[in-house]
C-alpha cells in the first residue's frame, strides 16, 4: 500500500514538473489572447525529437526535446511575447540530420534574416549558416555571415544533408561597391542564376561614385558530388 502510494506521489510529482517546465501550461491569466497567437502543438522530427513553442505570463520559449529531455532553443521575455513567431527564431525545416531555424532580427521588413543550422538528435547548434539568397528543390545558397575581410557562399544540400563554402575573392571591390550604392545590407547586391542543376552564377552588382551600376560581377560555382 505504502509502495502504491509512493508511485503515485511520484507520477504526480513527474506530471506537475513537465507541465510547469518551460511554460508547458501554454496559459497566462494575464493575456488570455496569447493562446489565440502562440501555437503550443509539438512538431516531431523523423528520429522522434520535438520541437514547439510554449509561453506562461513570463515569456514565450522554443524547446527542443528528445529521449535525453529537452532544451529552451530561444525565448522572448514578456515585453515581446506577443512577437511570437514574428521575432527572433520562427521557421523551421527538417533534414535527414539536421534542422534549420530563421532567425528574424527585426519584425517586418527589411533586415535579412539569418539562418541556423542544428542537429537534430542533440538540438545542438551546428552553424550560423547566414541569409538565404536562393533555392531550389536540392539546394540552399546562403550569404554566409561575413566580415570586412572575407565573404564567403554557403551551398546546402538538401537531401544529403550537407554543405560547403565557397570564399569570394575581390571583396575589397564589393564592399566599395555596398558604400556607393543606396543599399544598406550586402544581400542587396547579389542575385543567383541557376545554369544548370548543379551549376550556378552569382551575380555581384557594382556601383561606382555616382551611385549608378557600372558592372557586374559574375562567379561560377560548381556544385560537385563531394558540396
Amino acid at each position: 500500500m505504502y509502495l502504491r502510494n509512493f508511485l503515485k506521489l511520484k507520477i504526480f510529482l513527474f506530471l506537475l514538473l513537465s507541465y510547469t517546465s518551460y511554460g508547458q501550461n501554454c496559459y497566462c491569466n494575464d493575456n488570455k489572447e496569447l493562446s489565440s497567437i502562440i501555437n503550443c502543438e509539438k512538431y516531431y522530427f523523423s528520429n522522434g525529437s520535438s520541437i514547439n513553442w510554449t509561453f506562461d505570463c513570463n515569456g514565450s520559449y522554443l524547446i527542443f526535446e528528445n529521449k535525453e529531455g529537452r532544451e529552451n532553443l530561444f525565448e522572448l521575455e514578456p515585453s515581446l511575447i506577443e512577437l511570437t513567431g514574428r521575432l527572433g527564431y520562427s521557421n523551421w525545416e527538417e533534414f535527414d540530420d539536421f534542422f534549420i531555424i530563421e532567425n528574424r532580427l527585426i519584425s517586418g521588413c527589411c533586415v535579412p534574416e539569418e539562418y541556423i543550422l542544428f542537429n537534430k538528435n542533440s538540438g545542438n547548434e551546428i552553424k550560423k549558416l547566414g541569409s538565404l539568397l536562393y533555392h531550389t528543390n536540392v539546394y540552399n545558397i546562403y550569404l554566409e555571415s561575413y566580415s570586412e575581410n572575407q565573404i564567403s557562399i554557403l551551398i546546402f544540400d538538401k537531401k544529403k544533408s550537407i554543405y560547403k563554402t565557397h570564399p569570394l575573392s575581390n571583396v575589397d571591390l564589393i564592399y566599395k561597391s555596398l558604400e556607393n550604392s543606396n543599399f544598406l545590407f550586402l544581400e542587396n547586391l547579389f542575385n543567383v542564376k541557376e545554369i544548370k542543376s548543379n551549376e550556378f552564377i552569382i551575380e555581384i552588382d557594382i556601383y561606382d561614385l555616382s551611385k549608378r551600376k557600372s558592372d557586374l560581377l559574375k562567379i561560377k560555382i560548381p556544385i560537385n558530388k563531394n558540396v
